[in-house]
């Protein structure tokens, strides 16, 4: 790691620790003076032989939010956040020490450090919000990054709004984005409406909340909020916008749109195996939404299934748990719309 931001090759670029939120210069300059004189084993590692004033708590919780020190491999994101203030306590413990404490390190003895506190790890969604916050980006992955393969048929990448223009002669379109930037301004009629910045997975775009709009999804015009919009497509100065007409937070627009999931299961040495996964998760559960199995051989439907409850509700996290199921199976989940 290194202060500045440098480019590895034409895909792949270093983000500079400099360039996260709350550490600037010094401290970056103070963590690679210390890092010469041997790798860090840890966060209190990294407290202690750091002066304080300069990597004080809040660089340290903005380079926990970053990843930068995920490569420790020591626990994750959420416990050494909230090891923080032990970490500082330990560092001026070990301070106090003086000379005493080199002696220490040299034989082994002296204060130990404190294990990490017992807790959950954060959210998918926790863990991207807080690199942003710190960063200006989502680094690690998108938001909709696990929505991505569930949204096939079902929305137009951002990336394809000026090809939508050209070719939907004024059909509406329906999109899938995180809100990453809301300005709140007033019509002519003192009305509020709303221009945002919006992004999924394959780039960005300007959307336009006039008050109709705004009033249906102010409660959820947020940064960081997922949304399904609908609307029509305008340029503006060759760049897409969306006018959206309807706007609802994402997981309510799919439970909306789609009956449940369509789970499609080639016939393999794996099927019976992946039927009995499912079996459990059923019973797991007497609620959840409905599963269209579908089997296939050789590329060629021969059944379905309706499977009226799963134990897995119509959301990323239902998704997730039944792509679990398939593992081996080769099988594919989507929703059902029909």
């Amino acid at each position: 790691s290194v202060a500045s931001f440098q480019a590895i090759d034409t895909r792949t670029i270093l983000f500079g620790l400099a360039g996260i939120k709350n550490v600037g210069m010094a401290a970056v300059e103070e963590l690679l003076r210390a890092r010469r004189l041997g790798p860090f084993r840890s966060l209190f590692d990294i407290a202690r032989r750091t002066d304080s004033r300069i990597v004080n708590r809040r660089a340290l919780e903005a380079l926990i939010a970053a990843g930068a020190f995920d490569s420790l491999g020591q626990g994750h994101r959420a416990q050494l956040m909230a090891a923080v203030e032990k970490a500082v306590e330990y560092a001026r413990i070990t301070a106090d020490a003086g000379p005493m404490q080199s002696l220490f390190d040299a034989s082994g003895i002296g204060p130990t450090e404190p294990e990490l506190p017992d807790v959950p790890p954060w959210s998918f969604s926790e863990q991207l919000r807080r690199e942003r916050e710190v960063l200006g980006l989502y680094l690690s992955a998108h938001p909709l990054q696990e929505y991505e393969s569930l949204l096939q048929g079902v929305v137009v990448p951002l990336a394809r709004l000026q090809q939508w223009v050209e070719q939907a002669n004024g059909n509406a379109v329906r999109v899938a984005a995180v809100v990453t930037a809301v300005q709140r301004r007033r019509d002519r009629q003192q009305r509020p409406i709303a221009f945002a910045t919006v992004e999924d997975w394959s780039g960005q775009a300007e959307a336009v909340f006039w008050h109709e709009a705004f009033v249906s999804v102010e409660l959820y015009l947020r940064e960081g909020e997922l949304l399904l919009l609908s609307g029509r497509v305008e340029l503006r100065e060759s760049s897409p916008r969306l006018i959206v007409a309807t706007a609802e937070p994402l997981e309510r627009g799919l439970r909306r749109l789609a009956r449940g999931f369509r789970l499609e299961l080639p016939v393999s040495d794996h099927t019976l195996e992946v039927i009995q996964r499912l079996h459990r998760l059923q019973q797991s559960s007497p609620s959840g939404c409905p599963v269209l199995l579908c089997l296939y051989e050789q590329d060629t439907p021969i059944s379905a299934y309706l499977i009226p409850h799963l134990g897995v509700e119509l959301s990323a996290q239902g998704y997730r748990d039944l792509m679990e199921v398939l593992r081996e199976g080769r099988g594919r989940v989507g929703l059902w719309m029909e």
